[in-house]
């Protein structure tokens, strides 16, 4: 039975020896005749990286070519093998570069898409802050009309928070009581400091009415300004209460009413000398 011509082959690498057959090999159809041949592996580092293989010699082959070929082999191992080991490593650099490209531009598009969004961001960012910006201005706008039409109408406004027991007054409420806000001490207390000694007690029953009787807080009363005039104002407030009911805020305005009410005097009097 004739070894087949892969066979042979086969068997030196796997065996990493050389062999030789000098009769007719089997060899797949079409394949040129082989009647003789001689296959040694090129080995380096106990890995075989190639073959070296002739045939069809016009004699037998002997262990001499054999020897010879294997001599060869010996030589061309290492070259081969360098050869081998600059493939592989020009390979790999080129898996590489091609990773690092790969990467470089996924970078750059997710880089791109990035910058879109804060773009796209940033330009609605800047829409809001100028949208923010014109809400304040208005609002800024229509504070100045509120406080000049308070100014003109002689009507603040102020808010007391009883359980801080802070008092906050408008700019207009300082004026109509002839105060600085530095000179105030921003407490009920403090308010009641410039109430006309004679109507305190109507104030203070009319704000406990308020706070724990719910009755309406609508009074006229007298202030007195640090530099001795008399003023009157008309005070209506609301109250504000807690879930338990507890009063927690009080609100209102003072209007100065000293003018009409002097005016209204100087009707009565005409009236009476008539």
């Amino acid at each position: 039975l004739r070894e087949k011509w892969g066979g042979i082959w086969g068997r030196a690498l796997t065996e990493k020896r050389s062999l030789f057959a000098n009769e007719g090999l089997h060899v797949p159809e079409g394949h040129i005749p082989i009647t003789s041949v001689l296959v040694v592996p090129i080995i380096y580092a106990e890995q075989v990286i190639g073959v070296l293989e002739v045939a069809n010699k016009s004699t037998d082959y002997s262990h001499k070519d054999q020897e010879f070929l294997e001599t060869i082999a010996g030589k061309i191992a290492p070259i081969l093998n360098a050869r081998l080991q600059r493939d592989r490593e020009e390979r790999e650099h080129q898996q590489t570069d091609e990773a690092l490209r790969q990467a470089r531009s996924e970078l750059e598009q997710r880089v791109k898409d990035r910058t879109s969004e804060l773009n796209e961001v940033n330009e609605q960012l800047k829409q809001k802050i100028e949208e923010l910006r014109e809400s304040e201005i208005l609002l800024r706008e229509r504070e100045r009309s509120l406080l000049e039409a308070q100014r003109i109408a002689h009507l603040g406004n102020w808010e007391w928070d009883i359980i801080e027991n802070k008092l906050w007054w408008s700019d207009e409420v300082y004026r109509i009581f002839g105060l600085e806000p530095k000179q105030f001490g921003a407490t009920y207390d403090a308010f009641l400091v410039y109430v006309h000694p004679d109507d305190r007690k109507l104030v203070e029953e009319s704000v406990n009415k308020a706070l724990y009787e719910e009755k309406a807080y609508n009074i006229d009363h007298r202030v007195i300004r640090p530099n001795g005039d008399k003023r009157i104002v008309h005070e209506r407030a609301e109250v504000t209460y807690d879930t338990t009911h507890k009063p927690i805020k009080m609100a209102g305005t003072v209007y100065d009413i000293t003018e009409q009410r002097k005016a209204e005097d100087e009707i009565r009097e005409n009236h009476q000398a008539l």
